[in-house]
């Protein structure tokens, strides 16, 4: 039973209503007076010279009001991750992005963009546009790209190489030479899509003042207001953005996408300019998760200890590098991080190719590193005769040890917790006592566990803290302003939770006011599993800050000390006496009149309480197909505490599906030759639907982290992190067959049911 009124209560989400009955607005339901249209224009080749570019035929339409070219806008680089404006930067920031393209490096690529009174107009108007291209040679596969000689696809890049790292502690080859045995394999991780339900979307307006207001669906208005400021040369005071309600994001909605589009396409035209990209252009279009290569190499004593461990990573960043030089590092730190072994070392490289844009998707890096690392765990614990799950624990990062993400000791770790409650439910001991029977149908039962961040506190290169500002007006009103976004993940519920839990009123008394440049206090977005673990901490000092104002208020009104008074929905009573008690309205009213400002305005800048979790899968397998059907999974994550239980497995429920999709059958496929995604559509591309998801048993395990909101820890990206590893090792647990690269493809799980079957049927092959 919780101790609190409301946090840790299931809570119906605040816009649940409004999203089930469809009121709910969108950035794509706006429909301003005059309100144009816009369409990009994609190159078909995947690197080229734009040598002509005529839009005269276009513009000869009488629904068409503008075609954009590269000459037409502003020609400052830029780099789309919302992150790389922060000064100084949380990570290199290389900008060699354009808003129109005369090099295209992609199919894809964006040349040149067209205005229209409507959308079908628009799309036709993009016919029209005659453009001449000079095909260059292109490189499609990252080791490739690394070949000396192989096609540049940026001038002066040295073998594409966009950045290198590099981690390194201890003696690797001593490490080696004290292990009893050394695993080496490779993996590989496909180019993943976020397939968010709303598409992204900008309308961008400048007033008869000049004053640019810009609706997009970006979970980062105020980093979006300082990029389009700088692209375009405005004062940031001139520029307003506006976020409504986001269908999804999945990391889709942390840079620019459609804005820069639609400011160009506004500016020129003198009217509200939509772009919406559309699904096609979405998959191939926008950025989605890197694909990666990843080499390991680990040694361990028969006793179970790890004695060293080397990892090299390429990482397929796409045309541009946006956040590759981030995720490179990531994949390294989340290996250093799980397993702090002694003798370590890590190569990372963001390596550019003529393919899609990679970016920001939830896990950010995790997934690509614990599928290789949690795999090759698998195999060094059975090699050495171990259960998996005790040499994990033998060797996971302990309680109290210094994070090296952070540099900061570990407050909290529930990891040993999650793996026993995990096991327990899953029945690892009954289930795997049942493997190895013959037959073509086999089930196993795997596991694997993360390590994670609650935003990105500790490094000292980034502005980590969050700003909110209470007040209560003159209708007795609690007012919560923030700058983070909810991007459809239940935030505002948990936020309002917090806050009126402090202020003793109910959430549905609080006016949130979220996503308007113009209202809120300065954030750096909803992105980082941070939203609640930093923007709550923001709230929670700001709700107390505010009560002790009305609480000093009120004792002045009522002849009471402020101790002696108590909050309750709308009013403010004397404790023992309930007939002595003022409205919240008067009272505001009163303190107005006396000059008093009845608010809080609070940044906080706390720490990062790291998050542990054991995700667990019971998988059948048929040898004669090789399809794998996953029957159920447990996750037991550590979260502190759940300000909102039903919201926080709703966040790991969901993010269990992005991992079950990464693990079997999601990744988008490009022809050999031309660059072109060949799966631009959920027809095609095999996204999971509700009928595909298998039982999912969560496991809430509740450690309070002092450094957190109530204890809370970040949860939004956790829950995808080391479920396609959890497959993986349960097809093995299975079959025998080790799968090594996502999505696990059933002709290769096929080649080794050939063996088996055979083998089994006495076959001397």
């Amino acid at each position: 039973m919780s101790q609190y009124r409301l946090v840790g209560h299931r809570l119906p989400r605040l816009d649940a209503l409004d999203k089930a009955t469809g009121s709910a607005k969108y950035t794509g339901d706006i429909n301003l007076p005059g309100m144009l249209h816009g369409r990009l224009l994609r190159s078909p080749h995947p690197q080229a010279r734009v040598t002509r570019l005529d839009g005269s035929k276009a513009l000869a339409c009488p629904d068409v009001v503008a075609v954009l070219g590269p000459k037409d806008v502003p020609r400052k680089a830029f780099n789309a991750a919302a992150l790389s404006v922060i000064t100084p930067s949380p990570y290199q920031v290389i900008k060699d992005q354009h808003i129109f393209s005369e090099r295209p490096r992609y199919a894809g690529d964006v040349v040149a963009a067209v205005a229209a009174t409507s959308p079908e107009a628009a799309d036709e108007a993009l016919d029209l546009i005659e453009v001449e291209y000079q095909v260059l040679p292109s490189v499609l596969d990252p080791e490739e790209a690394l070949r000396p000689g192989a096609p540049l696809v940026h001038e002066g890049v040295e073998n594409n190489v966009v950045s290198h790292v590099k981690m390194a502690t201890g003696d690797l080859e001593k490490g080696f030479a004290e292990a009893d045995l050394v695993l080496e394999d490779t993996y590989t991780t496909s180019r993943q899509k976020q397939c968010q339900l709303e598409l992204n979307s900008s309308v961008a307006f400048f007033g008869e003042d000049g004053r640019l207001t810009l609706w997009t669906t970006c979970a980062m208005p105020h980093l979006a207001r300082l990029m389009v400021a700088d692209i375009f040369d405005l004062p940031p005071d001139q520029v307003r953005v506006i976020t409504l309600n986001i269908g999804g994001g999945f990391g889709s909605r942390l840079g620019l996408v459609a804005e820069h589009y639609a400011v160009a396409l506004a500016k020129r035209t003198g009217r509200p300019v939509m772009v919406e990209i559309p699904r096609d252009e979405d998959f191939y279009g926008t950025e989605s998760r890197h694909p990666s290569i990843i080499r390991l190499k680990a040694g361990a004593s028969k006793d179970g200890d790890l004695t060293a461990l080397q990892a090299t990573a390429i990482v397929n960043t796409g045309a541009y590098a946006t956040h590759g030089p981030a995720v490179r590092a990531v994949i390294g730190g989340t290996m250093r991080r799980l397993y702090p072994c002694p003798n370590f070392q890590y190569d990372g490289y963001a390596v550019y190719t003529n393919t899609p844009v990679a970016g920001a998707y939830r896990g950010y890096g995790g997934p690509q590193a614990l599928f290789a690392l949690e795999s090759h765990m698998d195999m060094l614990a059975r090699g050495l005769g171990l259960d998996p799950l005790e040499f994990r624990l033998k060797n996971t990062v302990q309680p109290g040890a210094i994070d090296l993400a952070t540099g900061r000791p570990i407050a909290s770790h529930s990891l040993e917790e999650c793996i026993r409650n995990g096991a327990r439910a899953i029945g690892w001991q009954e289930t795997r006592a049942r493997m190895g029977e013959a037959g073509a149908r086999r089930r196993g039962v795997g596991a694997a566990c993360f390590i994670w961040t609650s935003g990105t506190g500790g490094n000292p290169r980034m502005p980590e803290g969050s700003e909110a500002v209470l007040d209560l007006d003159d209708e007795g009103r609690v007012r919560l302003y923030v700058g983070i976004c909810d991007p459809g993940t239940g935030a505002k519920t948990a936020l309002a939770q917090i806050a009126a839990e402090q202020l003793g009123q109910t959430i549905g008394d609080l006016v949130l006011v979220t996503g308007d440049t113009d209202a809120t206090p300065f954030d750096v977005g909803s992105h980082a599993s941070r939203t609640l673990y930093v923007g709550g901490g923001a709230v929670l000092a700001a709700a107390a800050a505010l009560r002790e104002k009305i609480l000093a208020q009120a004792a002045d009104l009522l002849e009471a000390s402020p101790g002696d008074l108590a909050l309750a929905p709308g009013r403010v009573y004397v404790l023992g006496s309930p007939s002595r008690w003022m409205s919240l309205a008067r009272l505001a009213t009163a303190a107005r009149e006396a000059g008093i400002a009845l608010e809080a305005r609070v940044r906080h800048d706390p720490a990062n309480a790291p998050p542990f979790g054991a995700q667990f899968v019971e998988v059948e397998v048929e040898l004669e197909t090789g399809m794998v059907d996953v029957l159920r999974v447990v996750a037991a994550h550590d979260v502190g505490r759940a300000i909102n239980p039903a919201v926080v497995e709703g966040q790991i429920e969901g993010a269990l599906h992005h991992g079950l999709g990464y693990a079997l059958t999601e990744g988008l496929r490009m022809d050999g030759v031309t660059g072109q995604v060949l799966n631009p559509s959920f027809l095609d591309y095999r996204l999971a639907t509700a009928l595909d998801m298998p039982r999912v048993e969560t496991l809430l395990v509740e450690v309070p982290d002092e450094t957190g909101p109530h204890g809370a820890k970040g949860v939004g990206e956790n829950g995808m992190l080391a479920t396609a590893a959890a497959v993986a090792n349960a097809v093995y647990d299975a079959t025998g067959i080790r799968v090594r690269d996502l999505p696990m493809m059933a002709e290769e799980i096929l080649e080794g049911a050939v063996r088996i079957l055979g083998k089994t049927n006495g076959s001397s092959d």
